[in-house]
């Protein structure tokens, strides 16, 4: 090898020739690791999955060359394929350390190299810029690891747009990216795209860094740590690593732990701040206290002073990796322990109470969705237990104690002469059928001072807070298993006396709970709390109301609640308090207003004034600093977009990449163009002369729908039409350009579809959107509704529309010719066009019974549906009032008066009848014009006209069937947080006048 030489483990007695570890890299499933030695320019693999704990064993040591100065980035694969990039250069290295051979992409060729990772599915994903005469292309390639030829071949091709900045990938096929100070997360499976920050300042990549799992994502910008809640969708925790005292509050919470020691990957060196150093101490002495009970420490360790160096946790498997004497260390660890921190005292002294209140539960959130997954298991698990239950944790004792419609819970401490002492007590009502009671069904006490009861009525999670003597309910989802046929508490108590009998009934009851339940929890992340769980608890709507992570969970479920119950002054609160939220940050709280705009349908039911105050309260908003006044194209008044960052799939073009590449390298290979080069750029010339007036759109196509790509450019078709017609036509499409100033759309997922979207149950019962569902006149009156009417009319809407009555015209067009008499049409054309006219029939037919599910009352109410066309197949015109009626059954697409007559043979007739149509189609179409006009003069700001297309919008939904991953239905990606639109600088100041 040409940079690497392989040493074997066993001329290898100490690693890295005892030089410093600078650089340790974890496989995506924790089955290796290697470490990197700048000093000794040596990278050593370690085996991790053959060894439960302690020291492990060496596997294989690599030399690399002394020309690498700087190792930018390290990767390892689970199946030991080791990738590096290196030097100012961005070069990358691979190496396969399982029978010491070197690898090469496929398309290896001028890639400058800035990123790469391993995902989950063994495959490599690398981020390079492709530099060559024609600029520079960002790409991302898929590549499988599994070698031919000693090379990797590339499975997709993606591309991200200029001005967006990658800032890392992640294992979970997610992309970071920044862009107008902003950073978003990107899905490279889906395409979809949320907006994770925006910063109020200017933010530089080199300062970003990011770390993520399938349930935060934690950013450190500078000297602030953020983390982001995926299932909120919004940032719910900002730490300044320079306070100490910020840093003591989060630590309080044993519940967090995981979360923060995975943070220590973020920091480069932690030394200078006391209090990391102080944590970093207090793992080791738990690590080595560990290993000793474990007999896997040996002796030459004990009271050695072991230096302080950082370490790798890795909260999917719960290990952890520390580096002692130079070897590196597997420890199992809890990550639910308490640390002992110095000066905690003096910490705690200068905690400023009204802000711990404030993050008190925020934090206790976290920990809950930290511990989300083992809920399934502990109901699993799930048993009968007696009305008065106890469980001892250290020194505390919890009682809980359950009587018909009430929940008791007693927390006991033990003082120093070993009495329990009674400090804290709730009494939790609920208001449900007495006759039901509530039953005791599992109990699981947390470190972090959290208790899961799970009963007959539902779950509940609550925290003691020893500081506050406090219990505080933290989650509440409701349930009734007092299904049919299953027994309730008094049906219990009958068969106490027969043993077997009750038995039989107990065993009933926890499998129907077991059932029940493990539909509900199944997943992730705990369930919304549904209608009955306000509905039975009253308490439990004012903790929802006043916590902000609460209500960011619950808050649609508590708005229908508060609407279905007509309770107004609820409705109220719940309204203020997202405006309030979202007041409070304009950039990073947009999410609030989904909890107004996801309700809007029964909102615009029930309490109609609401739309109104929301359109008025969210218009023209302004949500970034950075959108300043513009000089853009004199057509984008009310033009509408998507900020979030695009990913281009070129996978389709794998195969042009592959000439483009081969060409590329026969060209570079030579200084002089071969004859072979020079024959086929020849013949590429003739072929493009040929083709010339379908050259341009053929490309355009093509290019269009990614079957090709400009990544290399080295033939004369690339050259011609991404050189030179490309750039004629953005020269020739220039537009004078105006001042323009750029607004936030307010309606946040009021486009989006269900979550639990299920495609079996959109074939037969279509799942609207709130957009479509609600058709106020307030929202289309404003500006941002007739942008959000023009985004999607012009994203999809016009698309499906057109094919819709494409369809239609098919229809009449086969169904016309058909019924023509056979001595006109030939037998077998008349049958194919009959078995067209039925398959069309079918389907127009299938639209009918979906708008008839859909809302019946409805389509009973539009006279069109009811209105039936007679049959008559007689001479009409014999009478004049028969001849009339024969006029307007034509008017309505009924020809059969007129079947009698042979078209062949009558050709006045058929010069009359295609006068007649058109003449009457322009009429009625100037007719339609003018109303139109009418309508639009009548309310001057084109409410009408905008509420008629909203209406096709529905129908469009109920007609096609929504899939969350069809690619034409561009609202699936666009639309989870915002868009934007474009508005003329001089109209808005007018309308800002007025």
């Amino acid at each position: 090898m040409s940079h690497d030489v392989i040493i074997p483990v066993e001329t290898t007695d100490n690693p890295h020739n005892g030089r410093p570890i600078t650089k340790i890299e974890l496989s995506p499933k924790s089955q290796y690791l290697v470490t990197y030695s700048e000093e000794d320019h040596s990278i050593v693999g370690w085996n991790v999955k053959d060894i439960d704990e302690g020291k492990l064993k060496l596997d294989i040591s690599v030399k690399i060359s002394d020309t690498i100065k700087n190792l930018n980035q390290m990767r390892i694969s689970d199946d030991k394929k080791l990738v590096y990039i290196y030097n100012d250069n961005k070069s990358i290295e691979i190496i396969d350390l399982n029978n010491d051979q070197k690898i090469e992409l496929y398309f290896c060729k001028h890639l400058t190299s800035y990123y790469c990772v391993f995902n989950l599915k063994d495959e490599f994903i690398l981020y390079s810029d492709i530099n060559h005469s024609a600029g520079d292309n960002k790409i991302i390639w898929i590549c499988s690891t599994q070698t031919k030829n000693n090379k990797w071949t590339c499975k997709k091709i993606y591309m991200i747009s200029d001005d967006v900045e990658l800032l890392s990938i992640s294992k979970y096929d997610k992309l970071y990216l920044i862009s107008n100070d902003c950073i978003y997360e990107l899905n490279i499976l889906t395409g979809k795209s949320m907006k994770i920050f925006v910063n109020k300042n200017e933010l530089e990549a080199e300062n970003i860094k990011i770390l993520c799992n399938e349930i935060f994502i934690c950013l450190k910008i500078d000297d602030k740590i953020i983390i982001y809640s995926v299932e909120l969708g919004n940032p719910i925790v900002s730490l300044d690593i320079n306070n100490d005292t910020q840093l003591y509050n989060f630590m309080k919470h044993p519940g967090l732990n995981p979360l923060l020691l995975s943070l220590f990957s973020l920091f480069d060196d932690v030394s200078s701040s006391e209090i990391w150093n102080s944590i970093m101490e207090d793992c080791w002495k738990e690590f080595l206290k560990q290993l000793k009970e474990n007999n896997k420490l040996p002796n030459e360790y004990n009271g050695k002073k072991i230096p302080i160096l950082p370490i790798l946790f890795d909260y999917t498997t719960k290990y952890a990796f520390g580096i002692l004497d130079g070897f590196i260390w597997k420890i199992k660890f809890k990550f639910d322990k308490r640390f002992s921190l110095k000066h905690s005292n003096e910490l705690n002294g200068e905690n400023d109470e009204s802000w711990n209140v404030k993050c008190d539960y925020t934090y206790e959130y976290l920990s809950i969705l930290l511990y989300t997954d083992t809920i399934y298991a502990f109901i699993k698990k799930a048993k009968s237990y007696k009305d008065e239950h106890e469980l001892i944790q250290d020194l505390i004792k919890w009682k809980i104690k359950i009587k018909n419609e009430k929940i008791k819970l007693e927390v006991l401490n033990k003082d120093e002469s070993g009495e329990w002492n009674s400090i804290i007590t709730r009494i939790e009502n609920f208001n449900i059928i007495k006759r039901k009671g509530i039953i005791l069904r599992g109990i699981k006490l947390y470190n972090n001072g959290d208790i899961v009861i799970l009963t007959t009525i539902g779950l509940l999670i609550y925290h003691l807070n020893e500081n506050n003597k406090s219990i505080s309910l933290k989650y509440f989802y409701f349930t009734d298993l007092y299904l049919k046929n299953s027994p309730t508490k008094q049906d219990i108590a009958k068969y106490q006396e027969d043993e077997e009998k009750y038995k039989q009934t107990i065993k009933k009851c926890m499998n129907i709970l077991r059932y029940h339940y493990k539909k509900v929890f199944l997943n992730s992340t705990l369930p919304i709390s549904n209608y009955n769980s306000f509905k039975s608890n009253d308490e439990w709507v004012s903790i929802v109301i006043d916590n902000k992570e609460s209500l960011l969970k619950n808050g649609v479920e508590l708005l229908k609640f508060a609407i279905k119950e007509h309770n107004l002054e609820l409705v109220e609160d719940i309204y203020k308090k997202c405006i309030s939220y979202f007041k409070q940050d304009l950039r990073n709280n947009k999410i609030f207003l989904s909890i107004v705009t996801s309700t809007s349908q029964i909102l615009n039911e029930y309490y109609p004034e609401y739309i109104s105050k929301y359109s008025s309260e969210t218009t023209m908003i302004i949500d970034s600093p950075l959108y300043n006044i513009e000089y853009q194209s004199n057509d984008l008044h009310l033009y509408s977009f998507s900020q979030n960052p695009q990913l281009f799939n070129l996978s389709q073009s794998i195969l042009w990449t592959k000439y483009q590449h081969s060409l590329f390298i026969i060209t570079e290979k030579r200084k002089k163009k071969s004859i072979v080069i020079t024959i086929l750029f020849a013949i590429q010339l003739l072929i493009l002369l040929l083709m010339l007036p379908i050259f341009i759109p053929t490309f355009f196509i093509l290019s269009k729908y990614y079957f090709i790509n400009d990544i290399y450019r080295n033939d004369i078709f690339s050259g011609v039409y991404f050189d030179k017609v490309l750039k004629f036509s953005k020269i020739s499409s220039k537009h004078i350009s105006i001042p323009t100033i750029t607004f936030m759309v307010p309606y946040i997922k009021f486009v989006n579809y269900p979550q639990d979207y299920k495609w079996v149950w959109e074939l037969i019962r279509p799942q609207p959107s709130p957009f479509a569902e609600t058709i106020n006149r307030e929202i289309y009156k404003t500006w941002t509704g007739e942008a959000l009417i023009n985004f999607k009319w012009n994203t999809y809407g016009k698309y499906y529309y057109a094919i819709i009555w494409i369809g239609f015209i098919a229809l009449l067009g086969c169904f016309t010719v058909v019924a023509i008499p056979q001595q006109h049409i030939n037998y077998t054309i008349q049958k194919q066009l009959l078995i067209t006219s039925i398959i069309l029939g079918f389907i127009h037919l299938s639209f009918e019974i979906r708008q008839i599910i859909y809302n019946p009352i409805k389509w009973i109410r539009d006279i069109w549906n009811l209105f039936e066309q007679p049959d008559e197949n007689t001479n009409m015109f014999t009478d004049y009032g028969t001849s009339l009626f024969a006029m307007y059954l034509f008017l309505t697409g009924d020809s059969s008066a007129l079947s009698h007559w042979s078209y062949k043979n009558n050709p006045p007739l058929v010069i009359l009848m295609v006068s007649f149509s058109f003449l009457i189609v322009v009429y009625l179409m100037n007719l339609f014009i003018g109303l139109l006009n009418m309508a639009i003069e009548k309310d001057k700001d084109r409410v009408s006209y905008l509420i008629q297309k909203a209406e096709v919008f529905l129908d469009i939904s109920i007609k096609k069937s929504t899939n969350q991953y069809d690619m034409i239905d561009f609202e699936h990606f666009y639309y989870w947080q915002s868009f934007h639109y474009v508005v003329f600088m001089d109209i808005t100041l007018g309308n800002i006048a007025d």
